[in-house]
């Protein structure tokens, strides 16, 4: 078995068995693509070290199949207190997927005490249950590259909290940093609180939003997920996320909505 969603390959990146999504057995799930766009240009720049990553978006504008993908990184305003970056993906010389990165200037402030304290993060992951999601159509795939632990909540039933953290990491053979791992699990909020039945409908998220307030501690994600599904095809998913210190963003992901 692989040690990571993708095997470096050059310049390219080679998917592995563990990036295959729940609808189709040779497509890709969408966290590890976002991790590579959000890791890559986070990382952009000589002076990335001295920027905080404030929000992530990432539209999955093809279906991403089990090819090599080719990534690169633009800035597209690079200002001293704040910094703007695109990150794309491309298959066979085709655009598959693209991510818009804020970056924020890093400071030293004295802050007297906030008007709203973040929340406390839930209960766990420590002593909790594995939970593996039921509805992929292989044996080996995300589902299984993944670690999920419930703390509020049960699947398929309405709004769910659940500690997640990858099995492996992103590039066999490198490091992770705590942004790419969060990454890949943040897209799977839509898995997380099913919008409806699984085998009666598919609701596929064709973007990914993530606002942080601060930097990600710890291997662990907390995400508390809900989803509304909406009869002309459409549908929201929302998240509250948390790491072992406390609350640390939120993120957002649009539905499509479609009868099996």
């Amino acid at each position: 078995m692989s040690q990571g969603f993708y095997r470096r390959d050059g310049d390219t990146f080679v998917p592995t068995s563990h990036t295959i999504g729940p609808w189709d057995p040779g497509l890709q799930h969408g966290g590890p693509p976002a991790a590579l766009l959000a890791g890559a240009a986070e990382r952009y720049g000589d002076d990335a070290a001295d920027f905080v990553v404030a929000r992530v978006t990432v539209e999955l504008l093809r279906p991403l199949g089990l090819v090599p993908l080719a990534l690169s990184v633009e800035p597209l305003r690079l200002g001293r207190q704040a910094q703007w970056l695109t990150a794309e993906l491309r298959a066979e010389g085709r655009l598959c997927a693209r991510a818009t990165m804020v970056r924020i200037a890093r400071v030293d402030l004295s802050l007297p005490d906030a008007r709203t304290r973040p929340e406390s993060a839930p209960p766990g992951p420590e002593g909790l249950p594995d939970f593996v999601f039921p509805f992929f159509q292989t044996d080996e795939g995300y589902h299984r590259a993944v670690d999920i632990r419930i703390a509020e909540g049960a699947w398929s039933k309405g709004p769910l909290t659940a500690w997640m953290r990858p099995r492996v990491g992103l590039v066999e053979g490198e490091p992770s940093s705590p942004l790419e791992r969060a990454m890949i699990v943040v897209d799977a909020t839509n898995g997380l609180a099913p919008a409806l039945s699984t085998e009666a409908f598919a609701f596929i998220n064709p973007d990914l939003t993530v606002h942080l307030h601060r930097p990600l501690a710890g291997e662990w994600l907390c995400i508390a997920g809900r989803s509304i599904p909406e009869p002309l095809g459409t549908g929201l998913v929302q998240g509250a996320l948390f790491d072992t210190g406390g609350e640390v963003g939120r993120c957002l992901q649009s539905l499509v909505v479609r009868a099996r």
